[in-house]
């Protein structure tokens, strides 16, 4: 390794230590600011370099990947297709990889490649996976009003207005809730749900639920205004 890439590798130590084995340390404490200079520098200067350090590259993608990326488009296309062509030139080497850290980006290849296949299906395509769908008529999931929002551990509901339509989705055997906003109401500009192994993801707005099953669970119609 030449000095450049012994620089950047520097770099990326520091930004592992911040953002990954600090939070591990008595009385230690993740520090994002820090943390995300250092991967920022030690990724900018290693996409500067013509010739790579393979396994080094591929691991701050990764790491860009877990810290940076929010779209599944960047994620994919960004980060993880490149991180798992630069382990598999490592490999060829004799750079390997640790068998998790190689695992987990080939499952993470797989999934974002289904989930960017997944979200051009067409709107009639997606909303088949909710039980019940055929009763929603002309409610669309696009410019709806999100009215309600409740979870526990086992399931969760959103409540959608369509103008003087108000549907009630229910949630059950849940594996994950992201939720990437404060407000509780807001318009819906996007909309996407797909099968995965054996789970569904519904993806609004700024809530994502990962479950077993999605259905209609109420439709109400409201007075005309």
């Amino acid at each position: 390794m030449n000095t450049k890439w012994q620089d950047i590798l520097n770099d990326f130590n520091k930004a592992r230590y911040y953002l990954l084995y600090s939070k591990d340390s008595v009385g230690s404490l993740r520090d994002d600011e820090n943390g995300k200079f250092y991967l920022w520098q030690a990724y900018h200067k290693a996409c500067q370099e013509k010739q790579k350090d393979n396994l080094t590259f591929a691991r701050i993608l990764n790491m860009m990947y877990r810290e940076i990326a929010n779209f599944p488009y960047d994620q994919y296309h960004k980060y993880i297709k490149p991180s798992l062509e630069y382990y598999n030139a490592a490999i060829k080497e004799g750079n390997l990889p640790s068998d998790k850290e190689y695992e987990f980006t080939k499952a993470m290849a797989e999934r974002l490649s289904y989930i960017l296949e997944a979200q051009s299906l067409p709107y009639e395509e997606q909303i088949k996976f909710i039980k019940g769908y055929d009763q929603l008529g002309d409610f669309a999931m696009h410019d709806s009003e999100l009215i309600s929002f409740e979870h526990s551990k086992d399931y969760a509901r959103i409540k959608l207005r369509f103008y003087n339509t108000c549907v009630t989705f229910l949630f059950e055997e849940l594996f994950d809730i992201q939720i990437n906003t404060d407000p509780v109401v807001f318009f819906v500009d996007e909309f996407y749900c797909y099968p995965f192994g054996n789970s569904y993801t519904f993806d609004i707005g700024d809530y994502k639920i990962i479950c077993s099953s999605i259905s209609v669970e109420k439709i109400e119609k409201l007075p005309e205004e």
